[in-house]
């Protein structure tokens, strides 16, 4: 963990404040970028087409770390802020030939949790 806490504490009651009782529909029309302290990281067994694991870390703060699949790796990296997230879903279950509002089902709350822990931040 990164020294000291207190802005970190503060920016994560700020997001539990902001984000924790927000609906679908909003967290959906948000334009989302990722903190400039993530880092994806992927483990690829030879041979696989596609990675075992796909983590993202954040650099600051609690070091958090979460494990995600294509999909939410996919939003993720597509978080510049230029999208809100339901474009960037409708394009991703166009994408992985999947239901839309099925996939947007699975990601509100991985959305919810990677803005609470500071992952995933409002574009200015």
């Amino acid at each position: 963990m990164a020294q000291p806490l207190g802005a970190t504490i503060a920016g994560v009651l700020d997001a539990v404040a902001r984000w924790a009782d927000a609906g679908a529909a909003e967290l959906l029309e948000q334009h989302w970028i990722v903190a400039g302290d993530v880092t994806d990281e992927r483990f690829h067994t030879p041979g696989e087409p596609s990675p075992s694991v796909i983590l993202l870390r954040a650099g600051g703060g609690f070091g958090r770390t979460v494990r995600c699949d294509t999909g939410l790796a996919a939003l993720v990296g597509a978080c510049d802020g230029e999208l809100t997230a339901s474009q960037i879903v409708a394009a991703l279950a166009a994408l992985l030939e999947v239901d839309a509002a099925a996939l947007a089902a699975e990601l509100v709350p991985q959305i919810r949790g990677l803005a609470i822990d500071g992952l995933l931040l409002p574009a200015p």
